[in-house]
């Protein structure tokens, strides 16, 4: 049976559907097949030629993942991706998704948790938080879970003849703390026989991404927002351990332009 709004004229139709957004339209299209085929002009076509196309495509493709908990909207390629085509934090295929490509690197690339950078595999991108923020606030079928962004990695570096071995420690923790992520990543490098004073040998790793504002005097970045904690231990067999902690307020995973992120 047609419904009262199917039977109206095409006409009478497009004169309703004016006062609607394009992405309102368009979500009234999908009700009745039809009022999809009535509306066609005014509510899909539009999501693509209108000046204010992108930001009603995202809002139109947001409502429709609220009921698909297998797919999320890329803000970057404005499409529905599936959730299972995001790689892993520790992955050694970083781009299984064609907008993880150098032309929205900048929106979904790394976040500064990303480890000693030179030897970690683990790569925190937005799709990671906006996938766990959207389980936090939707529940289990949705997302992913914030544990699954947790990762303790060990490694080893050699360097060439003249240096000695290093062992690196990366621990992140994320944690969910009033709709917002925050994570606590915590750096730890053993040196055998290492003097801390040698600047230039601590090359592995840095504070975060804007490391000429920063200085173990501070304790803070004003940039990025992130709080750190620089120490030096010392062991009874002549090693000596740098322990870098810092702890960020990554957002609220609803766009990769928020300045947290």
């Amino acid at each position: 049976r047609q419904s009262s709004l199917s039977r109206l004229s095409t006409e009478l139709l497009l004169l309703i559907t004016a006062f609607l957004d394009v992405s309102d339209a368009a979500c009234l299209a999908l009700t009745h097949r039809a009022l999809a085929a009535k509306l066609r002009s005014r509510s899909w076509d539009s999501l693509r030629t209108t000046e204010a196309a992108g930001i009603q495509r995202e809002i139109f493709l947001n409502r429709l993942a609220q009921d698909l908990p297998d797919f999320w909207c890329c803000q970057p390629c404005l499409r529905l991706h599936r959730k299972a085509l995001v790689p892993p934090t520790v992955s050694l295929q970083r781009r299984r998704l064609q907008c993880l490509t150098e032309k929205h690197r900048i929106l979904l690339g790394s976040h500064t948790a990303c480890g000693h950078q030179e030897m970690s595999r683990y790569a925190l991108i937005f799709p990671h938080v906006h996938l766990a923020m959207r389980r936090h606030r939707n529940g289990a079928n949705y997302g992913i879970s914030v544990e699954s962004l947790a990762v303790t990695e060990v490694q080893t570096y050699s360097g060439d003849e003249t240096e000695r071995k290093m062992t690196t420690l990366l621990s992140v923790e994320p944690s969910i703390i009033f709709d917002e992520m925050y994570l606590r990543v915590k750096h730890w490098a053993l040196f055998p026989l290492f003097n801390p004073l040698e600047r230039e040998k601590l090359t592995f790793t840095h504070l975060c991404h804007h490391d000429f504002q920063c200085r173990p005097s501070i304790l803070h970045c004003a940039t990025c927002s992130a709080d750190f904690e620089v120490e030096i231990k010392y062991f009874d067999n002549g090693s000596t351990a740098l322990v870098i902690t810092k702890w960020l307020n990554i957002g609220s995973g609803e766009s990769p332009k928020h300045n947290r992120w």
